[in-house]
């Protein structure tokens, strides 16, 4: 709930744009005159540098956000007085922005109880929506601080099924986050780890990730989930609420319960949750800080896909992340079922315009592929690869792409169904068979993922999809 407290030009603009992005606001100025003509807005009339005033009006228990438009500095110092004795009585502890003349008087403003000063030498539009975007986030982690102060008992920490970067960054931040409030926490997942950056990444952290088959859930009184929202991506039990929902993919509010839910509209869960480690005054440095930084670079396609807020928070933790832990992560060590599948590779592979398809073989370690594709997308006049290799009665298949036209998660969700998935320059899959599958099928898989991506077979050979 956003409280716009006087409807000047800055105040209406403000208003009317967060009224066409759905947001639930009240504006209100003492001028009846002003406010008579504005009927598409939620408005009020009253004096709101009058402390009883404010105390009457019923969205005030509700405000997570307060913004004073008013440039005028006297006029500011008087609204934030009232805002104070109206917070003590109502006990509440919103966001406050206001303006200010300069920079000068910016601690003073902050001292009498704002959360942030604008500069009115720097009131643009996009500025004010940058700082309201701020106050959001604010206000989310000071939602979860007041949830997380008031827990009691140990708390599981849960991925999305098969585990990626941002996933594994962002558990062990909140699990950084609810320790720095005397909460101890464990993190599980389901599935797969898959890359091998998420190996080296849990051993750089120094963190256990736990698969649920050795969870008791019994254990835990309170449960988070982090990079997902719904039970149906994640090993959370039917009968279990819970407690946290920290996510960035789109889900529809009917399929979200939980005490706390952000779903925040940013590339990165990694964002979200360096975010509030930000706002709480934990430091994320180091490891924890490289982490996260991979973490958005995996989600958002290196930045591509970013959002400013991901941006932002990418270069801050670049400040304080370890380059060497950063490289670490990033390139790991070949395993020895990469380099004894490699010659196979070399000798199977195939050229499909700047498309490398190649097999590793019968594997015994499942990031052979992964390894392989990270490794051969480095050839001269390659963009994308895919490799697959068969590992017992299931096919392994793992890709890469530099290729900006094409998006490798929704090829193999749309390849492979249920079976694949990943991110626009990265995806896997893990296809079971009855048996021991056969080259046929094998080629069958192939097939599927070329015309996902926009190649089709004819005539013994490949060509672009076109009329």
């Amino acid at each position: 709930m956003y409280l716009i407290l006087g409807c000047n030009e800055l105040g209406y603009e403000v208003a009317e744009r967060l009224r066409k992005e759905g947001a639930e606001l009240l504006l209100i100025d003492p001028s009846q005159e002003k406010l008579s003509e504005l009927r598409n807005l939620n408005v009020r009339v009253g004096d709101f540098y009058d402390p009883e005033f404010l105390k009457q009006v019923a969205e005030m228990k509700r405000a997570t956000t307060i913004f004073i438009s008013t440039p005028e500095f006297d006029r500011t110092l008087e609204t934030l007085k009232a805002i104070n004795q109206a917070k003590k009585e109502l006990k509440i502890d919103p966001v406050i922005l206001v303006l200010t003349p300069d920079a000068f008087v910016e601690k003073e403003l902050k001292r009498l109880g704002a959360t942030e000063a604008v500069p009115i030498p720097q009131v643009l539009g996009e500025t004010i929506f940058k700082e309201f975007e701020r106050a959001r986030e604010r206000a989310a982690e000071a939602r979860l601080r007041s949830l997380v102060q008031e827990t009691r008992g140990r708390m599981l920490i849960l991925t999305h099924t098969n585990p990626d970067p941002d996933a594994i960054a962002s558990a062990v931040a909140l699990k950084t986050y609810v320790k720095a409030f005397g909460v101890d926490a464990d993190i599980a997942y389901d599935g797969e780890m898959g890359y091998p950056q998420n190996r080296a990444m849990c051993n750089l952290l120094q963190v256990e990730l736990r698969g649920v088959e050795k969870v008791n859930f019994k254990d835990y009184l309170n449960f988070a989930l982090v990079d997902v929202a719904t039970r149906g991506y994640c090993a959370l039990p039917k009968e279990i609420t819970p407690t946290i929902v920290i996510d960035h993919h789109s889900v529809p509010p009917s399929e979200v319960s939980g005490r706390m839910v952000e779903l925040a509209p940013v590339g990165a869960c990694s964002t979200i949750l360096a975010n509030y480690l930000e706002y709480a005054g934990i430091p994320a440095q180091g490891p924890l800080a490289s982490a996260l930084v991979l973490g958005i670079l995996t989600d958002t396609s290196n930045l591509s896909s970013a959002t400013p807020p991901d941006v932002e928070a990418y270069w801050k933790l670049r400040k304080s992340s370890d380059p060497q832990v950063l490289r670490a992560i990033q390139q790991p060590p070949y395993s020895r079922g990469m380099l004894s599948a490699l010659p196979t590779a070399l000798r199977k592979e195939k050229i499909i315009g700047s498309c490398l398809i190649t097999s590793a073989g019968e594997i015994e370690e499942e990031d052979t592929v992964s390894q392989l594709a990270d490794f051969l997308l480095a050839r001269e006049g390659v963009t994308t690869v895919l490799v697959y290799g068969v590992m017992g009665e299931k096919v392994r298949i793992s890709a890469r792409t530099t290729d900006s036209t094409i998006h490798l998660g929704k090829a193999f969700s749309e390849a492979f169904g249920r079976f694949g998935g990943g991110h626009q320059s990265m995806a896997g899959a893990k296809i079971p068979f009855p048996q021991k599958p056969t080259q046929t099928q094998i080629n069958s898989l192939v097939r599927k993922f070329l015309q996902a991506v926009g190649l089709k077979p004819k005539r013994g050979r490949v060509s672009k999809k076109g009329p």
